[in-house]
């Protein structure tokens, strides 16, 4: 579905940062109309950290968007470092993303 996080909300943590502020910003994109189409063209995992408990994690990744906006002359390109921030009740659990820290390279 279009605008929903329905096909990422069983990898999302239900109480982390992340699954609030994108639930938010769909919801205006919604309200305002706002569509659009991205596209990832390329991606690549660098450092991954566990803490010792290992029960929290870090993954860096390299990601190039493509975005077209509804009614724009030629879709945009962006690349963007992202750190996710991924926890698990126990060892025995699956990783949740709790957040994702987006820097524009």
């Amino acid at each position: 579905m279009w605008l929903s996080l329905d096909s990422i909300r069983p990898f999302l943590d239900p109480s982390g940062p992340l699954i609030q502020r994108q639930s938010h910003d769909l919801a205006t994109r919604r309200a305002t109309g706002a569509t659009h189409m991205a596209r990832l063209l390329r991606w690549a995992v660098g450092a991954i950290e566990i803490d010792a408990a290992g029960r929290a994690a870090t993954i860096v990744t390299q990601e190039t968007w493509e975005n077209q906006e509804a009614g724009a002359a030629a879709p945009q390109a962006a690349t963007v470092r992202i750190t996710y921030i991924l926890r698990r009740a126990d060892i025995h659990s699956s990783w949740l993303i709790a957040d994702a820290i987006r820097t524009i390279l």
